[in-house]
């Protein structure tokens, strides 16, 4: 990311969100994570589909603190045999490589499979470019439905305490219907894939 333009505190806080992203997909997906290089990270997950949707919420996370996130998604058979920080598997060379020329805010996805990479490639760009412009108010809504098995609405707006009519107007501005329409699209093309993702 880009931790060389952040004052002290706010590589601070940035820090501390990612680390408590990375503990809870520790807990919730027995993913494999470690922060490195003042606010780059990895994770790597048993099931694909885990990893687009940490992805969202990621962006939704690091939006509500005026931050954003470049992430490179790789799918890739195999299985992580080493720590995060040493692997150098298929996996890890594919996100790598994307993660080195990426803008700031943008997202790329990259796999062994070149149908799925075709298939997926240009929605997640896309998506990327989605969550880059949230608002702090937007990331909130769309990362509680998110980590709430995507709850209805009126739940979002009991436990943020917000009217439902806000709740729905920052559920629309953060193309709230297109991200779920992703990850289902997603969860779909993903069916058939198991392997590392990073």
């Amino acid at each position: 990311m880009h931790s060389s333009r952040a004052s002290r505190e706010q590589l601070r806080e940035v820090q501390q969100r990612l680390q408590d992203i990375i503990t809870s997909n520790q807990d919730r997906h027995r993913a494999s994570g470690d922060m490195h290089r003042g606010d780059g990270f990895q994770l790597a997950f048993h099931h694909p589909f885990d990893a687009f949707v940490c992805a969202v919420d990621i962006s939704c996370q690091l939006a509500m603190i005026k931050w954003q996130a470049s992430l490179s998604i790789a799918v890739a058979d195999g299985h992580l045999n080493q720590p995060v920080g040493r692997s150098h598997g298929p996996v890890f060379q594919l996100s790598g490589r994307q993660l080195e020329v990426l803008p700031r805010g943008q997202w790329r996805f990259s796999s062994s499979d070149s149908e799925l990479e075709v298939r997926l490639g240009m929605a997640t760009q896309l998506i990327g470019h989605i969550l880059s412009q949230l608002s702090p108010r937007q990331g909130e809504v769309i990362s509680y439905w998110l980590n709430h098995q995507r709850c209805e609405q009126k739940q979002i707006a009991d436990a943020l305490q917000m009217t439902p009519q806000n709740v729905s107007l920052h559920w629309r501005k953060g193309a709230g219907n297109h991200l779920e329409d992703y990850l289902d699209n997603v969860a779909r093309l993903l069916q058939p894939h198991t392997g590392e993702v990073s």
